[in-house]
């Protein structure tokens, strides 16, 4: 199993075309010493937020007393939407099985290739990838994204190609239309 020392994480909701995201950071209790102090002396805090200070309660914007522990890194009021669309989006992924998950990426990741080949598109991942992100060789990647949205396709530019994500939701039928729109623009 893997051995967990810094972990951060992003979770992204969109809603009606507005993005509204939360984000974590796990710091194994190891990597901080005894008395907890370590992260304020190995992370300079560029600005902390109200509950970042020792007395919260105080409302004293001219003193910095920091926690020494890693809650001194939360930088104000938490957004309980997303917190708990986050637990429901973890409680549909675990309902699923993160097994079945990773199967199902890696079928529709086999799929999405055979498709490329078959559309000459040279692609840049490496062959051992077991990701469900794809990247294709092309040189005008911002176009192609815009062209692709346009049909209700989401990509996005990256390096020297468009990056394709493929997840537990997406299907056969979405990589069919993704090739199908690639087909015209190539």
């Amino acid at each position: 199993m893997y051995e967990k020392q810094i972990l951060t994480f992003y979770y992204l909701q969109v809603i009606s075309g507005s993005s509204y995201g939360i984000g974590g950071l796990f710091i194994n209790e190891e990597l901080l010493d005894g008395s907890n102090q370590k992260i304020n002396k190995k992370v300079k805090l560029l600005n902390a937020g109200w509950q970042s200070t020792i007395d919260p309660d105080l409302m004293d914007n001219q003193t910095f007393d920091i926690k020494n522990n890693a809650s001194s890194l939360e930088l104000g009021c938490q957004h309980f939407p997303n917190i708990f669309s986050l637990g429901a989006a973890l409680d549909f992924f675990n309902s699923i099985g993160i097994e079945n998950i990773e199967r199902r990426i890696s079928e529709l990741r086999t799929y999405l290739w055979q498709e490329l080949r078959k559309i000459n598109l040279a692609i840049i991942s490496p062959e051992g990838n077991q990701s469900g992100i794809t990247i294709v060789k092309f040189t005008n990647t911002p176009e192609i994204c815009q062209k692709l949205f346009e049909h209700k396709v989401v990509c996005s530019a990256r390096g020297e190609g468009l990056r394709i994500s493929l997840h537990v939701y997406n299907n056969f039928e979405d990589i069919d239309l993704l090739i199908k729109n690639l087909v015209t623009l190539i």
